[in-house]
This record gives structure tokens, C-alpha cells and sequence, in this order.
């Protein structure tokens, strides 16, 4: 499809007319067309949604508009050295919601008959399972690194669907003849001898078909045992293979030497700081347990005495169904990572990692399950401090920035009712005292209102309980309306009531629903015009209660629509104080229908109106 769109001719006729567009609407990358000026002359369906944006939007404004700012550059190098081709382009897009999606663009020259370019043509699409899974690929391949690197006469080989080597680290590689310079990224004809590598490449190729294998092959005077593994990405597919070898030599010719090599072990285990644990899967009893456990879990290892059951009667009663999923796992799946807290005889609360993985027999059988633990409750205690330390910051930026509000909104009517008690002490005239009178009364009103909402948004921030009652919003609403309809008729506007949803229960506090949909409804009253409109639209849809308040009042600007939520804020700086309030009804109402499992979304133009719209969990009795 591309390499047809490449080549479009020019046409002047409307883009509606274009070729293909039908077919292009129905393609789930997102097409956009644009000039030699950076122009958009063309959007596909896809493109339109990925900007919520109407195709008519769109054509017409420069593709800068719309690209991300970490793309600007690629668009500027395409446009201004008019390259036939160009190398795919990835980059990160952050979501409202904090998520970090990834998108991959291509853009793609069109040429006239004459072979110049005249436009270009941009065809991305959604990347991100893709980024995910090489950024898990990468992880996993890490802790391949780690584990490689800790263990004693062991190499551990990973290789692609192509027989390149990805990964080979273990001390027998040096010994053995080869590195891990030489291996990776090399493909085993040209790291092994020709008649290695032929011997090994069916091997390869089964494990790459699925078949686990065990083996075992001389080599330079050295016996080795391998285990060959499929590797598996998280959807089943097979992505690769793994190779562990162990130098077996010196176990196949004597028996004293494998006892020597077990008895290193213990050593190195006996004097270590991490736990480590052997479990053997036909008894299910611990069959090894290092001096380290004493330590790290504050009980004896006679105590245990090989019973798995006492251990995990130590786990944090939380965290027991953590170990519980490890243990319902095939034992053959390969490492386990977890992390889980222990209680120590005495209350003491630690922190414990723990990784697990399966031992296998000569046959390839797992047997027993081995793992290592450490204690990392001072790690935790960081995190959680760094944590605490965070949250008193954003206290205390919060608590800064309430004071700079609050302390504005008191200070204006506190000066006007000063200046007003002043002047009217010196005013001889009753008719004008009686008015500085009636401007301390008003500022007097305004501090109260203002004195009333902290209030009320004080109660719902420190978690001030909702009375929850099964309530049903159609006489809710209905009465809401009646006690407004008198204001909005003194302003000779058109007050319109359309409640037609069937469902209207939903569970929730009738006093705060209520102060919700009064708030919003007073800021429609309030900046609509006289002979203006409001409506109120009440209706269900997909398990939601919407509740629709609309106007054709003055409109909100595109750069404040953002923020009309936030407290203290005002759209308008210029409106007076008695149209302005002190910018705690929207947050208010927003605080509250979050509270009950809604949310409220806003759409405004200026100069056309606004569309406030509630949402609320509709509720049945099976929803209960």
C-alpha cells in the first residue's frame, strides 16, 4: 500500500475526491499528507482520532501544529533537504493519564512526473507492545548477565532464531578457548569449528522448534554437560534458545573431586550474607538451609528442622499468597523473582528478595528447587523515606500555594470594608453612608461564601464520609432546576429541562450531588448573556447517568480550559469580583462526583458557550 501511495499524481480536486481514501480511512496506521511548506493537505480516519481532530480541522494547518515537539526535527530535516526517502522515526507520546504510549512515523515522498518532489506523505503507527517487549527482552537478558556471572564453573549461552550468539558469559568460556568478545553477536559457524558447529546445529534448531535437551559432549579434553532451553516471550512464541554448559570433567573421573566441589560450595554458602535455600520437591521439605537464614530471619535453623510450612508461617500474612503463586508455578518454568516481608518473634518487620529457580537432574528431571534471599529492609526504608520526604515537599508546596490564594481573597474585601467603615464615619450625607454600608455588607457576604466553600472543601479533602443512599436523581435534578429557574428568568434567559433517561439511580450523597450540579449550574447563569439559553440534559449511556449543562454564555478560552478545575482559579482576571466568585465551585464540584466513582469533562468556545457534563455510575440492585 505505501509504495502505490507513493506515487500519487497531483490533483486539484477536493481531497474528498481523492483515490483510495475509502480504503485508506479503513487502514489502522494514521496517513496524513502534507506539502513542501509543511502543510496538512490530506488526513486519514486514524490521523483524525489521533488528535480528535474533524479531517476539515486538520487540512490546512502545518503538520508542526500537531507533531510532537521531539519530532520537529525530523520534519524539519525531511521538508528542508526534500529526501525521496527516509529512515523510520520512533519517539515517546505521553498520555493524560501519565502513560507513555510509542508511535513509529515513515515519511514518504511524493514526486511528479518529472521525478521532483511536490509533497510528502507521513504513515505512522502504534508501537508500544512492541517496546514493551524489547525493554522486558531486556531485562530478562540482565538478569541472564547476573545469574551467569555467579555461577561457579558454569557458562550460559543465548542465541536468535538466526544462530548468533546474544549472550555468552561464564567462567569456562576462557577455559574452554573462546570469550565473550569473540562469541557475541557471532553466529556458531563462525565461532565453533566446522564439525562443532554441523554437530550442534540440530540441536539449535529443536530447541528453537521447542525441544528441551540434555547433553552431554567432549571437547579440548573437557567433558561437558549442557541443558538446552527454548526461550519463550510472554505471548508463547519462541524468540531464541539458551544454552547452559557445566564443566563436568573432573566429576565424571572422580567422585572425592565432586565432594570437593560440593564442599566449596558449602563453604562459600556457610560464610555468605544471602540465604541460601534447597528444597527438595518429592518430600517437600527443606534439605538445606546456610547460617545466613539465622540472620536474616531471626529463627533458628533446628527450629525449622526442614519443615517449609514453619518458614512460611513467618511471611507477613499479606505477602503469603506472593510465595503461594511461586509454588503453584511449574517448577520448570525457569527464575522467580519476589519480594515479601517476614516477621521476626518479636514484631520486627523485614524486607526479603528472594529468587528461586529449578534443579534438575542427569535425565533433565526437576527435582529440587533452589533459591537465594537477601534482606533489604534498609533498601525499603530508603525508598519509603525518599517517598515520605516527597510528600512533606508537595505538603508543603500545597500549603504555600493555598496561603497565596486564600491570603489575596481575604486581603481585596478586608481593604474595601476598611476603606469603606473609614469614609463613612466622615461622611455627612446619609444617603452615601448608607451605600459604603452597603459595600461592607456585600464584602461581608463574599468572605462568608468564601469562608463556607474552604469549608466544604475541607471536609472533602481530609476524607469527610459521604452519607451514601440509593438515590434517584430525576426529582434530585428537577428540584435543582426549580430553585434556579427565578435567577435565570431575571436575566431573561431561556431555561430549557429535558430529563428523559429511564435509569436515573445511582448511589451517592444527595446533599453533595446536589451542591455539584448547583455550583456548575450558577457559573452557566452567571456568564450567559441576557436571552441567552440553558439547558439541562439528563440521559443514560454505557452504565453512566449523564447529566448535560449547556449554555450560550461567553465561553471559556482554549488556554484556561485546563485549568478551570483548579482552585482559585479564574478564567477571567478581569471580571468583577461578584461574577467571579472565589474559584472553588468547579474544584468543589469536580472533588465531589470524583468522590462518588464520576467525572465531569468540559467543551467551550468563546463567544458560542459551554457544555458542562456530569457523569455518574448508574445503579442497580444487581450492581450492588
Amino acid at each position: 500500500m505505501s509504495a502505490s501511495i507513493r506515487h500519487v499524481q497531483p490533483t486539484d480536486s477536493p481531497i474528498d475526491e481523492i483515490p483510495y481514501q475509502d480504503i485508506l480511512d479503513t487502514l489502522p496506521e494514521f496517513i496524513c499528507r502534507y506539502s513542501t511548506a509543511a502543510i496538512i493537505t490530506y488526513a486519514n480516519t486514524p490521523y483524525c482520532q489521533l488528535f480528535d481532530k474533524t479531517r476539515k480541522d486538520l487540512i490546512g494547518q502545518s503538520v508542526f501544529n500537531f507533531a510532537p515537539p521531539q519530532a520537529h526535527s525530523h520534519l524539519g530535516q525531511v521538508i528542508t533537504k526534500l529526501p525521496k526517502d527516509t529512515q523510520p522515526f520512533e519517539h515517546p507520546v505521553y498520555m493524560p493519564n501519565g502513560e507513555v504510549r510509542w508511535q513509529q512515523w515513515i515519511d514518504q515522498a511524493i514526486l511528479d512526473s518529472d521525478g521532483q518532489v511536490i509533497a510528502f506523505q507521513a504513515i505512522g503507527r502504534d508501537i508500544t507492545d512492541r517496546k514493551r517487549a524489547e525493554e522486558a527482552h531486556a531485562r530478562s537478558e540482565a538478569r541472564y548477565h547476573l545469574l551467569a556471572r555467579n555461577l561457579p564453573n558454569t557458562a550460559l549461552i543465548l542465541f536468535d532464531p538466526d544462530l548468533r550468539y546474544t549472550l555468552a558469559e561464564g567462567s569456562i568460556l576462557e577455559a574452554a578457548g573462546y570469550s565473550k568478545a569473540a562469541m557475541e553477536g557471532h553466529t556458531i559457524w563462525e565461532v565453533l569449528p566446522p564439525e562443532s558447529a554441523k554437530a550442534l546445529e540440530h540441536r539449535y534448531r529443536a530447541a528453537l522448534a521447542g525441544k528441551e535437551q540434555v547433553f552431554e559432549r567432549q571437547y579440548n579434553g573437557h567433558h561437558y554437560a549442557s541443558l538446552l532451553l527454548p526461550l519463550c516471550e510472554l505471548d508463547g512464541t519462541i524468540s531464541g534458545g539458551m544454552l547452559v554448559i557445566q564443566d563436568v570433567t573432573v566429576e565424571r573421573q572422580q567422585e572425592i573431586t565432586l565432594r570437593e566441589n560440593e564442599e566449596k560450595f558449602r563453604q562459600f554458602a556457610e560464610h555468605s550474607e544471602r540465604v541460601f535455600w534447597m528444597v527438595d520437591l518429592k518430600s517437600n521439605r527443606i534439605i538445606y538451609l546456610n547460617p545466613a537464614f539465622e540472620k536474616i530471619w531471626g529463627i533458628s535453623r533446628l527450629e525449622i528442622a526442614g519443615d517449609l510450612a514453619k518458614i512460611m508461617a513467618a511471611v507477613h500474612p499479606e505477602d503469603r499468597h506472593l510465595l503461594a503463586e511461586v509454588q503453584q508455578k511449574p517448577t520448570g518454568e525457569g527464575y522467580h523473582d519476589v519480594q515479601y516481608r517476614i516477621i521476626w518473634p518479636d514484631g520486627t518487620i523485614r524486607w526479603v528478595s528472594s529468587v528461586s529457580f529449578p534443579i534438575r537432574d542427569a535425565e533433565g528431571a526437576v527435582y529440587r528447587l533452589g533459591g537465594i534471599a537477601e534482606d533489604i529492609t534498609e533498601r525499603k526504608q530508603i525508598e519509603q523515606e525518599r517517598f515520605a520526604m516527597m510528600m512533606k515537599e508537595e505538603e508543603i508546596r500545597l500549603l504555600t500555594h493555598f496561603i497565596q490564594n486564600t491570603s489575596h481573597e481575604f486581603r481585596t474585601p478586608l481593604a474595601i470594608i476598611n476603606s469603606s467603615v473609614y469614609l463613612a464615619r466622615k461622611m455627612d450625607d446619609p444617603l452615601k453612608r448608607e451605600q459604603k454600608l452597603a459595600q461592607v455588607e456585600e464584602q461581608v457576604k463574599y468572605l462568608t461564601h468564601l469562608i463556607e466553600k474552604l469549608h466544604e472543601i475541607s471536609q472533602l479533602d481530609v476524607g469527610q464520609l459521604l452519607q451514601m443512599a440509593t438515590l434517584d436523581m430525576k426529582p434530585v435534578v428537577e428540584k435543582i432546576c426549580n430553585s434556579m429557574r427565578e435567577a435565570a428568568e431575571t436575566k431573561h434567559l431561556k431555561f430549557k429541562v429535558n430529563l428523559e433517561a429511564e435509569l436515573t439511580l445511582v448511589r451517592g450523597d444527595e446533599a453533595y450531588i446536589s451542591q455539584a450540579i448547583t455550583n456548575i449550574l450558577e457559573n452557566a447563569i452567571l456568564y450567559t448573556l441576557p436571552d441567552g439559553t440553558i439547558q439541562v440534559r439528563m440521559y443514560a449511556h454505557e452504565g453512566m447517568l449523564m447529566i448535560d449543562i449547556q449554555d450560550t454564555g461567553i465561553g471559556i478560552c482554549p488556554t484556561a480550559l485546563p485549568h478551570i478545575f483548579e482552585r482559585f482559579y479564574k478564567a477571567n482576571k478581569a471580571r468583577t469580583r461578584d461574577k467571579s466568585g472565589a474559584g472553588l465551585g468547579l474544584p468543589i464540584a469536580r472533588q465531589v462526583i470524583e468522590q462518588h466513582g464520576g467525572r465531569i469533562t468540559v467543551e467551550s468556545e468563546l463567544g458560542v458557550g459551554s457544555l458542562f457534563r456530569i457523569m455518574l455510575p448508574l445503579y442497580t440492585p444487581s450492581s450492588n
